[in-house]
C-alpha cells in the first residue's frame, strides 16, 4: 500500500476544520535580473497577496 502524499492529508484536516478555499502564491526568481529586479517582483507579490487577503 502507497502512503498517502502530505498534501492529501492536509487537504483532509483543512477540509475538517472548516477551511473552503485555498490559495497558493508564489513568487520565485526573486534575485534574476539584479536587485532591482528581485525588488520588483517582491513587491508585485506583496500586492498580489493584499487583493488576496482583501477578498478572504
Amino acid at each position: 500500500m502507497r502512503p498517502e502524499p502530505a498534501a492529501t492529508k492536509a487537504a483532509l484536516w483543512l477540509k475538517f476544520i472548516g477551511v473552503k478555499e485555498v490559495h497558493t502564491l508564489v513568487v520565485d526568481g526573486t534575485t534574476w535580473g539584479g536587485n532591482e529586479k528581485g525588488e520588483e517582483k517582491i513587491a508585485l507579490g506583496q500586492e498580489e497577496a493584499r487583493k488576496l487577503a482583501a477578498d478572504f
